[in-house]
């Protein structure tokens, strides 16, 4: 169902399409009123049953409300087509996806790498502060817009299939015992085991898994088939960082490292404090690599990857973790004293 020139909900209307995918479909629209830029996340009607189309869009937007902070993407508005077909409003970020950015440049440099990884951890923090787990953290949901004259500020999206970890959760059934939601190269090991109990560590494993391929270039592990990578993040050894690329500090190694230990418990206890640790990491070079002042800015209003980091919506590389998974608690103060090494 194509939507340009369409009015919708007397309030928006319609312009190009900015991005589709298995999933939905992403437009750029301008609200009628206030002549905002906006875009329309919509879910393809054959894509899920109805109700838990609804229920994920709804989850979203309760998500991204709850958390409220900048480097995670708002929710502006929540309503359906006249078929019923439900769809979020949110800002029409012009920029890339990480992943965009990492086809484009391969290994980030160290100073890229820790701000872009702060970031992430800051947004993170809020969430599991507001008892949010994203779930599927990957480079597709991990937005880069200029804003003003910085680069690169981070804008966490999707959370179509977060988890509450309150006693009442928010997913209702769509995350029974044994449903395994998410993107399996960045899983954590309890979560391919399809755990009832999983709670904010996946999110700091995911980031591990982001830092080692923002410095690598390279994902830990692979497979030619789902089966294939399950058994790989559950079993198999992977090169350490540095291994793949010898200018990287130690101290980033150890970082990534103790994010993706297979045992939980050997990870950071929470998203601040592996954001502090990153923000320690020192260059070989230089002492402590230059990192962006740690306080941020709201985003300009924004949504859709133009895989070119320009601000014309035109024909752009589907951003597929925000249209194929329409798609904690609080923070705790100890550290694991010695995490294993999860290549083991």
């Amino acid at each position: 169902m194509r939507l340009e020139g369409r009015t919708i909900d007397h309030k928006y209307l319609v312009g190009d399409l900015v991005a589709a995918g298995g999933m939905g479909q992403v437009y750029a629209a301008r609200h009628l009123e206030t002549e905002r830029q906006v875009a329309l996340k919509i879910l393809r009607g054959d894509s899920l049953p109805q109700p838990e189309a609804v229920e994920r869009l709804r989850r979203e937007a309760r998500a991204a409300g709850r958390i409220g902070h900048d480097n995670i993407c708002e929710v502006l508005d929540l309503g359906r087509l006249p078929d019923g077909t439900p769809y979020l409003v949110l800002p029409l970020l012009r920029g890339k996806t990480l992943a965009a950015a990492l086809r484009d440049s391969g290994p980030l440099p160290l100073p890229r790498v820790l701000d872009i990884g702060a970031q992430i951890l800051a947004g993170l923090a809020a969430a599991h502060d507001a008892g949010i787990v994203h779930r599927d953290l990957k480079p597709e949901n991990v937005f880069l817009v200029r804003m003003g004259d910085r680069d690169d500020f981070v804008k966490i999206l999707d959370f179509g299939i977060s988890k509450s970890v309150e006693p009442r959760p928010i997913d209702g059934s769509l995350t029974q015992t044994g449903t395994v939601l998410g993107t399996p190269h960045y899983m954590a090991p309890e979560q391919v085991r399809g755990r009832k109990d999983l709670d904010h560590r996946v999110d700091l494993y995911a980031t591990g898994v982001l830092l080692y391929r923002m410095t690598t270039a390279r994902l830990p592990f692979t497979g030619d088939s789902y089966s294939a990578i399950v058994s790989a993040i559950l079993l198999d050894p992977f090169p350490p960082p540095r291994a793949l690329r010898p200018d990287l500090p130690e101290s980033l190694e150890t970082v990534i490292l103790r994010a993706m230990a297979r045992d939980r418990n050997d990870r950071f206890p929470d998203a601040e404090t592996m954001r502090r640790a990153l923000l320690d990491v020192r260059s070989p070079d230089s002492g402590r690599a230059e990192t962006p002042a740690e306080s941020t800015q709201p985003a300009p209003a924004a949504f859709g990857d133009t895989g070119r980091g320009d601000s014309t919506p035109s024909a752009p590389t589907p951003p597929t973790g925000a249209l194929h998974s329409v798609s904690t608690g609080s923070t705790a103060a100890r550290r694991a004293e010695s995490p294993r090494d999860p290549r083991r």
